[in-house]
């Protein structure tokens, strides 16, 4: 679902909005990613650990339910009809033609629908495969494919760092407060304060993003998030881990602003569900890889260690992002924002 509507806004919006416009659709998943782990938290303590599943079921429903009946998507045929009535006329002349070769289609019929159970499976493998080969391809020619594939990378890396330290977050703050009764409302509100300073960030930075380009947005929020998860691993108190969480929080609102910018601006006309729709399984690689990295740190080294492995992904990412064509990249800078009616 954030996929379809990052690829609506992305497509509708004019090119020198998009990284505002995307902040801001960034920001509306963190207020959403923000109140979840503080509601869940409470309903489990104060209720069950089935009740957080028929909540998040109902809200599911509302948000379906608006989906259909107030979102509207832009839509592009009309816009192909003139060219699709002029190439009619041409049509209809080659018709004639093509009803002088019907009789003998039709008597070759009989022999090749025998083979058709068999052939038909190979020759849909084979389709498939071919049309997979030919997207490839068509990617990999693109003028900007290398960015795009950099871009991609960085977006693993950088998303790898707060689900690394995911799974121990719970423990961690057991650990940093052992006398706490309501340690599930407690992991809720340091999570809840990282999504809400994602929010924030993802406004504030959009909007940076479309002044100065993604570029720089983008170095310096991994920057911040590499000192935020340093910082994490030295929390004395459940107090400083939330702080220290909403810093990593607010840079990473930034990270998605400008990678989501970057892919706007990449992504051909036409194709900007497949790019996105790639983007989000790299994103779904990292939350299946981090967990399983960061309980392996966990156990190996400790509690705080996951933290440090946070940052070292993150440096990764910046490394990645400077070294990124500067002269090539250039031109994808977002615009200067020209004056118009707001969106």
């Amino acid at each position: 679902t954030v996929t379809a509507a990052t690829v609506l806004v992305a497509t509708t919006v004019p090119k020198n909005r998009v990284g505002s416009s995307l902040g801001m659709l960034q920001m509306a998943v963190y207020a959403g990613s923000s109140t979840g782990p503080l509601v869940g938290g409470f309903v489990a303590d104060f209720f069950s650990y089935r009740s957080t599943f028929f909540v998040t079921a109902v809200l599911l429903l509302i948000t379906g339910l608006a989906v259909m009946f107030f979102v509207r998507e832009r839509d592009d045929t009309a816009q192909a009809a003139p060219a699709q009535t002029q190439a009619a006329p041409a049509q209809t002349q080659a018709a004639p033609a093509s009803t002088q070769a019907a009789p003998a289609q039709t008597q070759a019929a009989p022999a090749q629908t025998q083979g058709a159970p068999e052939s038909t499976q190979r020759t849909a493998g084979a389709n498939l495969t071919s049309r997979v080969r030919g997207r490839m391809r068509a990617w990999l020619a693109l003028p900007g494919a290398s960015l795009l594939l950099s871009v991609f990378a960085i977006n693993l890396l950088a998303r790898l760092g707060p689900r690394i330290v995911a799974p121990v977050l719970t423990l961690f703050v057991e650990y940093l407060s052992p006398d706490v009764t309501r340690v599930a409302s407690m992991a809720g509100l340091v999570s809840g304060a990282s999504a809400a300073a994602g929010a924030v960030g993802s406004f504030v930075l959009g909007r940076v993003c479309d002044r100065v380009g993604p570029r720089p947005v983008l170095i310096g929020s991994i920057g911040i998030n590499t000192v935020g998860y340093v910082l994490q691993f030295t929390a004395p108190s459940v107090g400083a881990l939330a702080g220290f969480q909403a810093i990593t929080g607010f840079a990473m609102g930034g990270i998605l602003a400008a990678l989501g910018a970057f892919l706007a601006l990449l992504a051909p006309h036409g194709q900007e569900g497949a790019i996105y729709g790639v983007n989000a399984s790299v994103s779904s690689a990292a939350n299946a890889i981090g967990p399983l990295v960061g309980s392996a740190v966990a156990v190996a080294l400790g509690l705080r260690f996951p933290f440090l492995a946070s940052a070292v992904m993150l440096i990764a990412a910046g490394v990645a992002t400077a070294v990124l064509s500067k002269p090539r990249e250039a031109r994808l800078e977002c615009a200067p924002a020209a004056p118009e009616a707001p969106l």
